[in-house]
């Protein structure tokens, strides 16, 4: 999937992503083009179920722009994902300013590398042969064996996780998720322009 987010939620591979709630494009705050996408408690926007999402165990990356204003105090806040129960796959940005990501039963801390808060924020994570690397602005946060065979297929929301309470209030551009590729697997420099749709 890749979404830009400049006037509405379509996607350049063809997926369909539905709203729920009243999900914003914000014209005025955006980290490329001419919008990002702006959410709340109660608005996100939502994929369906699709095999697209079960990246089993081969290399994949998931990355996306993102503004939060303040740290949570109680639950944690994801900006994208479709964990739960111990399934799937979702970051998380902790009480701490640390960001988490989850896949399948297991997670990686990001405990090197705060989240700076009230600007856009690069976060990506990519598996490479059996080896996960979360990254935080182009800086290795954390790194972990990951062999977890991903079947999970359930639809992937921006702006909130599959679970009802982890919400994202704030601000998503630039959602690129690649399935076969780990694009990151050092420290590099976060993009200075939208990702391209070939």
């Amino acid at each position: 999937s890749l979404l830009h987010f400049d006037s509405d939620f379509s996607d350049v591979k063809g997926k369909t992503w539905t709203g729920s709630g009243s999900p914003t494009i914000d014209a005025t705050t955006k980290k490329f083009g001419s919008g990002s996408l702006l959410t709340s408690s109660s608005n996100y926007i939502s994929s369906a179920s699709s095999a697209d999402w079960a990246f089993g165990t081969g290399d994949y990356t998931v990355e996306a722009w993102v503004i939060c204003a303040a740290l949570p105090t109680g639950l944690w806040f994801s900006p994208l994902g479709n964990w739960a129960s111990s399934a799937g796959w979702c970051f998380f940005l902790k009480t701490n300013g640390y960001v988490n990501y989850n896949f399948g039963g297991s997670a990686i801390g990001g405990d090197s590398v705060l989240f700076p808060l009230n600007q856009f924020v690069h976060i990506a994570y990519s598996r490479e042969s059996g080896t996960g690397r979360l990254f935080i602005d182009g800086n290795l946060a954390g790194s972990v064996g990951d062999s977890v065979n991903m079947t999970w297929t359930t639809g992937v929301r921006i702006g909130r996780n599959s679970t009802t309470d982890d919400i994202w209030p704030g601000h998503v551009d630039e959602v690129r998720i690649t399935k076969g590729v780990a694009r990151y697997t050092d420290n590099f420099t976060p993009p200075t322009a939208p990702f391209p749709t070939s």
